[in-house]
């Protein structure tokens, strides 16, 4: 597996890569360590850019990236292991693709079929626990709180 910093050169829809280290936060080093976890023995067409612009390429012929713009959904790969929720992540906008779309039903079959060790369950277990849900994100609960400031309660 190879860790690329993508740059804005495009290739036949593709991005071109450079083999540049990306700078890592706590939220980012969770999320690649989650990649590198699940995706060690993956040698197939699908590349993985992270929300801060790593790209995780895994053949020499990448045929479809898979951008994910949110580490929520990292979060709720790990926790819910359900596949339906990458589905409503991907018509919400977190997840976007570009390349050959039907090359993600290979790669939805080696997702299903990874069977983690126990120290690996629980280390991917609380590097998803480091990253912020989809659900209630710090932004979402200042704006509810600042709405109900900014409304006062009217009894009526």
């Amino acid at each position: 597996m190879q860790i690329f910093e993508q740059k804005s050169i495009v290739n036949q829809g593709i991005n071109v890569l450079t083999d540049e280290c990306c700078t890592l936060k706590s939220d980012e080093s969770a999320g690649h360590r989650i990649i590198k976890t699940l995706l060690a023995d993956y040698h197939g067409p699908v590349a993985i850019q992270l929300w801060d612009g790593c790209l995780f390429k895994y053949g020499e012929d990448t045929q479809c990236v898979l951008y994910i713009h949110h580490p929520g959904v990292l979060r709720n790969l790990i926790l819910h292991r359900d596949l339906v929720k990458l589905a409503e992540a991907f018509i919400a906008g977190h997840i976007d693709v570009t390349g050959e779309f039907e090359v993600l039903f290979r790669f939805e079959s080696y997702l299903k079929n990874i069977k983690p060790d126990y120290r690996l369950r629980l280390q991917l277990l609380f590097d998803a626990l480091r990253l912020p849900s989809l659900n209630k994100t710090r932004y979402e609960q200042y704006n509810k709180a600042g709405h109900r400031l900014l409304i006062p309660h009217t009894e009526g």
